[in-house]
């Protein structure tokens, strides 16, 4: 399944050598344990006495002014659908359209595998600020401050493109656009969007297609780069209060999307479920009511408040159990049910909550028919009609 990701940051002056050896795996880095697909550099004759790319990247440590930038990262994924050449092909094309010849760059193409045997093809991209003008200079000048009035004495002049948000904005879209265009060429149905899972959410309702909203239905999978790096330095009990939970929801929204993901390939019949699989989904079915069905379709069309104020409502109820006598409890119980019930006499009889509910079913009776045509293979008993 085709998942958008680009993640932006900058390095500090002392870590681009370190990290182009890493991305290019390159010296101590040559055995690094993901696989190393592809890597490139380019627009970097622009230095009189030569260089490599880890020289270039070494020489940005050297001669950048200390508490500068010493490269922009842009990290990408690329589909799984697409085999190397495809992905290769992909990354060329965004660094073309956006790096072009204005900006020394290197990037990497690594492939990784989960615990499952996904594999994870993604980017590292790298590239220099500093802005190319035929003037052919020396390491060290390249990275001086430049000269307006004389520009082949000073160095290249740093584009502040780089550091607004406009520009994130604008490879964000421009990264979906040429994803999506490569996934039409290479005829893949899938698509990739920038969008926050919110909004896509919206859109997939919007379509009526309610097993890609379930997917979408989570929390976005973030967390600090500099985080991470931490926990692998010192370990999670040494982390602040607050970087232990943000690994904790971190983790936590890594394992939901990966649930939801394979539960939404299974949907659409690109994955075969376990015999373990088989059993806990046809035991949910088995219980799944018409009734449950239609409050599912009303939480669409309310754009889940119905489930929303039913879940606070039950929270309520557990609390008025063990103190049944707080006015404050009965009365946000009354007005929350009168809420629930305002939400179903608006909806339930519209036409729009009609064609949900028809959709939802047929999804459903899909989801049932994959299930048990699984079932046949692990011998286990049919599921009973509803």
């Amino acid at each position: 399944m085709a998942e958008y990701r680009l993640h932006y940051k900058k390095g500090k002056v002392g870590v681009a050598k370190a990290h182009a050896e890493y991305i290019l795996r390159e010296n101590k880095y040559s055995k690094a344990k993901e696989d190393l697909i592809y890597k490139e550099s380019g627009n970097m004759d622009c230095i009189i006495d030569g260089t490599s790319a880890i020289d270039f990247w070494e020489s940005a440590d050297n001669f950048e002014r200390i508490n500068g930038v010493s490269y922009r990262e842009l990290e990408l994924n690329i589909p799984n659908e697409f085999n190397h050449e495809q992905g290769i092909e992909l990354v060329q094309n965004f660094v073309k359209n956006e790096i072009g010849y204005k900006h020394p760059y290197s990037f990497a193409i690594h492939e990784s595998h989960n615990k499952d045997g996904e594999k994870n093809l993604h980017c590292h991209l790298m590239f220099s600020e500093r802005e190319l003008d035929d003037i052919l200079r020396t390491k060290e000048q390249f990275f001086k401050r430049a000269n307006s009035k004389k520009p082949e004495l000073g160095g290249a002049k740093k584009d502040n493109i780089w550091r607004k948000k406009e520009q994130l904005l604008s490879l964000r879209k421009s990264w979906e656009v040429i994803t999506n265009t490569a996934l039409e060429k290479n005829g893949f149905d899938e698509r990739v969007s920038c969008e926050s899972l919110k909004k896509q959410r919206e859109e997939a309702i919007k379509k009526e297609q309610y097993d890609k909203a379930d997917f979408l239905d989570r929390n976005p999978v973030n967390i600090l780069g500099k985080t991470l790096r931490k926990i692998k330095r010192v370990g999670f009990k040494n982390l602040s209060k607050e970087e232990q939970e943000s690994i904790t929801k971190y983790k936590e929204a890594k394992e939901i999307r990966a649930s939801k993901k394979r539960e939404y390939e299974i949907k659409k019949g690109n994955v075969v479920p376990t015999k373990e699989e088989c059993q806990l989904k046809l035991n949910k079915i088995t219980n799944t009511t018409e009734e449950d069905l239609k409050l599912k379709a009303l939480n669409i069309i309310t754009k889940g408040a119905f489930y929303s104020h039913s879940k606070i409502l039950r929270k309520i109820e557990n609390q008025l159990l063990i103190d049944p006598l707080n006015e404050v409890l009965r009365k946000q119980e009354k007005e929350l049910k009168e809420t629930i019930n305002s939400l179903k006499l608006e909806n339930e009889n519209s036409p729009k909550y009609k064609r949900i509910y028809e959709q939802i079913n047929r999804d459903f009776e899909r989801e049932k028919e994959i299930y048990q045509a699984a079932s046949k293979d692990y011998r286990i008993d049919k599921l009973e009609s509803l």
